[in-house]
Formats: C-alpha cells, sequence, structure tokens
C-alpha cells in the first residue's frame, strides 16, 4: 500500500491532503499517508461509533508522542438547515 501511495504521490507532487469517509479510516493507510509527509482528513458519523472511538483512541496515542494542531467538530443539539450529523477530526500530524 505504501509503495501505491508513493507512486501517487510522486506523480502529483501537490497532492498534499486526501479526504476520505470512514471506508478510508483504516490505520494501516492513514500511517502509510503521514509516513510519506501527506495529511488527511477522515470523516466519521456518529451512527459508527466502533470506527469513531478507534479513530479517537488512535488520535490521543499520536497526540501524546507529538504536538499537532487538532480541531473537533461537533454537530449542534439544533436542528439546522444543512446539519447533516457529522462528526469531523481534523489532525495535522
Amino acid at each position: 500500500m505504501k509503495e501505491a501511495l508513493a507512486q501517487l504521490f510522486n506523480q502529483y507532487p501537490g497532492l498534499k491532503i486526501l479526504i476520505g469517509d470512514a471506508a478510508f479510516a483504516g490505520r494501516e493507510l492513514n500511517e502509510a499517508i503521514i509516513s510519506l509527509g501527506r495529511d488527511y482528513i477522515a470523516q466519521i458519523k456518529e451512527n459508527q461509533p466502533k470506527m469513531k472511538k478507534l479513530l479517537e483512541e488512535w488520535f490521543q496515542n499520536k497526540i501524546l508522542k507529538e504536538v499537532p494542531a487538532a480541531v473537533e467538530v461537533k454537530k449542534s443539539s439544533e436542528k439546522n438547515v444543512g446539519s447533516c450529523g457529522l462528526i469531523a477530526i481534523l489532525v495535522r500530524c
């Protein structure tokens, strides 16, 4: 996987941030992206509590080792127009 990502990043050197949903939030993929000096944004919905918990634990481990700029955005309890019930954890490692 890391070799394929390296080829992708070599072909597109301006590609700095990858974006994906829970299907692309696996540990192996995200560690490979980080090890190649790139960043990622993973979108996890509230209806995926196991994945959310795993990611929170993984990020906590990374935060203890490094000092990234991190932001967590949670859905408001209000039912505003455009609200989709998502939680986003953005981390620059």
